[in-house]
């Protein structure tokens, strides 16, 4: 009868809502891994700033000494424990890049901005002004509209994937740009260097001037390295994940390139920022960095890795809103009269 109808008919049931509850899960799964690694990127600018801020504070305490006291950058411990700091930073963003896209990682961290002005007033008791607050509001909004708006789709790269990328006319462009773009900040970094009598061509500048341009040339600098360091990284992630589920892609010289790269970019970084710190205050230093580091990623994220393919018109253009609202508290910053500091910028990086 029908209780023999209904036992035949279970079974049949039963699996089918499995593989249906199933599916919707992995589908769930897929779809919301983005917020994974938004949350992992979020943590890392939160451990990169007390990193940040610690490495500032170590440098002017060591500044403070008599001079034969004072000690070189890698033996001041809490500079050390400043530099363990990014590094984890550097860990976290590479395990975010396992679950989301490197433009959307990007806008993501600006969010360090927020984190340095009550950082910066706490650790290392600099003054943050009504501006700087209103600079952090403008620079998260444009971070949610990033967020938002930004391609959450993701899928791992391999290296014949990459290899494929690398051939591409917009690669080529983004790689040329950078190479000169970074050129011209390691340039201008070293003939504005208020100590320099090298570069007779900026002479006549006064030395506030100099060292204006300085304080933005550096910071950029240190900035632009971040992102290309990101976009490089990406790779490398991509290549691990890849090797750890299926296909060993370290058996190729292109994986290990990509390796030697990272790690090059990664230290030249850690260099240029670390005496950045030393010689300006967090409240400029690090925002200038952020949004160099941003706009660099997510323009590789976008002509390198094209994460921007399947996107709609429509939230093209409110990511690039977004940014664009980043950027104008990046501008309030620059043109902002904060006093730079009167110490010696001399690139020793001692």
């Amino acid at each position: 009868g029908s209780g023999q109808e209904m036992a035949a008919i279970s079974p049949a049931v039963v699996i089918s809502m499995e593989r249906l509850a199933g599916s919707f899960v992995s589908s769930m799964v897929l779809r919301h891994s983005w917020m994974k690694g938004v949350a992992f990127a979020l943590l890392g600018s939160l451990f990169s700033t007390v990193g940040y801020c610690l490495q500032n504070l170590s440098q002017k305490s060591n500044l403070r000494l008599p001079i034969h006291q004072q000690q070189p950058a890698h033996h001041q411990p809490l500079n050390i424990l400043g530099i363990l700091f990014v590094l984890t930073e550097s860990l976290l963003e590479a395990v975010a890049f396992a679950f989301a896209n490197e433009s959307l990682l990007a806008s993501v961290g600006l969010s360090s901005l927020a984190f340095n002005i009550v950082l910066s007033s706490a650790i290392n008791m600099e003054k943050a002004t009504y501006k700087d607050w209103v600079v952090a509001i403008l620079i998260i909004t444009g971070v949610v509209i990033a967020i938002i708006s930004g391609e959450h789709t993701f899928a791992l790269l391999t290296l014949h994937d990459i290899d494929k990328l690398l051939h591409t006319p917009s690669f080529h462009t983004f790689i040329i740009v950078s190479v000169l773009w970074t050129f011209a900040l390691v340039y201008s970094t070293l003939s504005f260097d208020a100590s320099s009598t090298s570069f007779a061509h900026v002479q006549y500048l006064s030395r506030s001037r100099r060292q204006e341009l300085h304080r933005f040339s550096i910071c950029a600098l240190a900035g632009t390295l971040a992102g290309l360091t990101v976009v490089s990284a990406k790779g490398v992630v991509s290549l691990v994940a890849v090797t750890i589920n299926s296909n060993n892609q370290f058996a190729y010289v292109g994986a290990w390139t990509f390796v030697i790269i990272t790690i090059l970019l990664g230290v030249s970084n850690l260099v240029v920022m670390n005496h950045a710190l030393l010689l300006y205050e967090n409240l400029y230093v690090v925002p200038v960095r952020a949004v160099f580091d941003v706009t660099m990623a997510t323009l590789g994220g976008v002509f390198f890795y094209k994460e921007s393919r399947s996107l709609s018109a429509r939230r093209v253009i409110w990511f690039v809103c977004g940014l664009s609202i980043s950027a104008v508290g990046l501008g309030i910053i620059v043109l902002s009269s904060r006093r730079v500091g009167s110490r010696s910028s001399s690139l020793s990086f001692r």
